[in-house]
Formats: structure tokens, sequence, C-alpha cells
């Protein structure tokens, strides 16, 4: 076994252990509650009814806000138990896949966006995402990728489990870095980058979220707005 799937196979392994807890995480909520909105937005202001493919999409919750908005949906995830948990959801349009997020694309048809929303920390090699997005996307097709602030020097993401955590590699990548990747290497527009930040003890009351800065100071994560050119 490479390095690569190793990593891949404890990373799917980690979130199949927590899929059963993943959506009452506290860590979960609070982006969601930060990451949504600003995504839900960029799109609908785009597309009337986009077609989108969501890599690493968990337990299927962001394709659950588009209901009725959409044209089609996929969802790749590594995990067969989240991908279980998002089939339950049995949302119209939308289809669920178990598999690799950075392997070639599984639908001929390209998409309106491609979204990826915080799979890119378990990514040591984030080009290989960038790239899968970009062969996916129609002509002036929008890629949005949130992703962990690298100023958080934490290693691991403890996942939530029946009788515990779960440890999972995270790997940063700093602003820098994902911009020079989107515009330089892989033909894209970069067109935003939006910081999304703790706004106090509402956000930082739980022992699961006491690592972010409640000053809002540092921010938690970066989402990326590109274009395909």
């Amino acid at each position: 076994m490479t390095a690569s799937s190793a990593l891949i196979s404890g990373v799917q392994r980690a979130y199949d252990a927590a899929a059963g807890n993943y959506d009452r995480w506290p860590w979960q909520s609070l982006w969601r509650r930060r990451e949504f909105p600003i995504v839900l937005n960029t799109l609908s202001k785009a597309f009337e009814r986009p077609s989108i493919l969501d890599l690493g999409c968990g337990t299927g919750a962001f394709a659950a806000t588009w209901m009725g908005r959409i044209s089609r949906f996929v969802g790749i995830d590594a995990s067969c138990r989240m991908v279980e948990m998002a089939r339950r959801r049995k949302m119209e349009l939308c289809r669920f896949v178990e598999g690799d997020m950075l392997g070639k694309p599984i639908d001929p048809e390209p998409f309106d966006a491609v979204v990826s929303l915080r799979a890119a920390s378990h990514c040591q090699d984030v080009s290989r995402l960038v790239s899968r997005a970009r062969s996916s996307l129609n002509p002036g097709g929008l890629f949005i990728l949130s992703d962990v602030a690298a100023e958080h020097r934490y290693e691991e993401t403890r996942l939530p489990i029946k009788c515990g955590k779960i440890s999972v590699p995270t790997f940063k990548h700093a602003p820098e870095q994902m911009a020079r990747l989107l515009q330089h290497d892989h033909g894209f527009r970069l067109e935003r980058i939006l910081e999304l930040r703790a706004d106090g003890s509402k956000d930082t009351s739980t022992a699961r979220c006491r690592s972010i800065d409640s000053s809002g100071r540092i921010p938690f994560g970066r989402i990326f707005v590109a274009r395909a050119v």
C-alpha cells in the first residue's frame, strides 16, 4: 500500500467511525453557521438551478440546503458510512457515491459548480483536489473550496465517536499556496478569498471548539471562490 492510499484508508476508517455523531459535533455546527450562507449566496447569485459536484460530501448536509434549487447534484466521499447517511436523506436529483474524490471523474457531463468543504485538510497533495475540480467544470464554472486556517497548528482533527474521539491527520495549506495552485497551476481566476472568524462565547462555549480565537483576530477557516477560464 502506498503512503497516499494508506492515508485515504485511514481517513475513510475515521469518518466511518464518526458518521453517526458527525452532524451533532459542535465544531461542525460552527463551520456550517459560518460557511454555508456564504457558499449558498455565491452560488445563488451565479446560477438559477445549477448542477453541483460535492467533493467530500460527508453526510449530505450541504446538498440538503439546495433542495428545489438544483438541476443535478453528485456527492463523492471515501466513507461508506458517510455516504449511507447522505442517502438516507432521500433527496431528489441527488446521487451520492462512495469513492475517491481525487480519482477520475465518474460523470461524463461537466458541472456548473464544484464545491469541496474542508476536505482539503485531509489532502497532503491539495493540487490533486484542485485538478479534480477543474476537470469536472463547465467553462466559466465555479469552484468553491473551504479550508481550515493554516494559522492553527493542531496536527490532527479529533472526530467524535460513540465512546470518545478518533484522530485523523490534518494538513494545512497557506492561502498563498492555495491561490498559486488555483491561478497559476490549474487555470482558475481567483475571485475572492473570505476569512471565517469566531465571534465570542457563543461560538467557543464547548471544549471541542476552545482552540478557536474567540476575539476574532485569527480566522479559523477560509473560503476560496475561483472561476474556470
